[in-house]
């Protein structure tokens, strides 16, 4: 009888504790270090809204946002019971929040080169190189050839991870896996890329990371952190567009799922 509520009490500490992690306020690491270090609030002032060292542009109010501290209060209850949350999990969660709040890889955002490159422009392919590097996940093998990030295009990224399953299985630096398993690594804290080559050489595919704490089911695929024409968090068939004819995937079996064997391991590093 007491057991879900404990469970829930205990989701809802780990949440606050991102809440608390995420800013410069709160009781939290980051909490701490804002009051020692005059970033937070102290003795009652109002917060602050300047971009801190960690945040090189100012992030909307977490109530305005796509990604804010109700989203990952959700995402940590909905990991099924008895699994794990593990700091792996909560930092994926804040690390997709950052990225998904940044107005810089919103649409028609001037992206990681901070440049204007038209109200249409749109960034998936930035944000999950980004949430890579977060994720101290080495993306070199799946760059444009020689090897930079703000000029490797969507369909680079899908390719590339596609090319490397034609290795022997030991040498994969990033292995396929079926959407139902990239929601459970998801879950465990795996940074997981959903991806889809355009056929047509002139049109880009798309790239997302699966988001933990959400149910699999195979009509909708699992759930990922979207940023594109709108950042939020949408199943892969909506994400993916796959009911809009000419528009995205003509079906759920054209995205693919990869994640790197690697990732965690203390040797592994971003070489982004």
């Amino acid at each position: 009888m007491y057991v879900p509520v404990l469970i829930g009490n205990w989701r809802v500490a780990l949440a606050n504790l991102i809440d608390n992690w995420r800013g410069a306020e709160g009781n939290g690491f980051r909490g701490l270090w804002g009051r020692l270090t005059g970033r937070g609030r102290t003795n009652g002032s109002p917060p602050s809204n300047e971009p801190t060292d960690n945040s090189p542009s100012q992030t909307p109010a977490v109530s305005d946002s796509p990604a804010g501290s109700g989203s990952s209060r959700a995402a940590l209850q909905s990991i099924p019971v008895g699994q794990r949350i593990t700091p792996l999990v909560i930092k994926l969660i804040a690390a997709q929040d950052e990225v998904m709040n940044d107005p810089n890889l919103m649409q028609g955002g001037r992206g990681p080169d901070n440049v204007d490159h038209g109200p249409n422009a749109t960034w998936c392919n930035q944000a999950t190189l980004s949430l890579a590097k977060k994720m101290g996940v080495d993306t070199t093998n799946i760059l444009e050839p020689e090897g930079r990030p703000k000029f490797t295009k969507v369909n680079q990224i899908g390719s590339g991870l596609a090319a490397i399953q034609a290795q022997p299985p030991f040498y994969r630096s990033w292995r396929a896996i079926s959407g139902e398993r990239a929601q459970k690594k998801a879950n465990e804290g795996t940074l997981v890329i959903a991806a889809w080559v355009s056929p047509s050489g002139d049109k880009s595919g798309h790239v997302a990371t699966v988001r933990p704490g959400n149910p699999y089911t195979e009509k909708e695929g699992p759930e990922v952190a979207n940023v594109g024409s709108e950042n939020a968090f949408k199943p892969d068939r909506d994400a993916f567009a796959v009911d809009l004819r000419n528009r995205g995937a003509s079906s759920m079996d054209e995205i693919h799922y990869y994640y790197d064997p690697n990732q965690g391991r203390p040797n592994q590093g971003s070489k982004v």
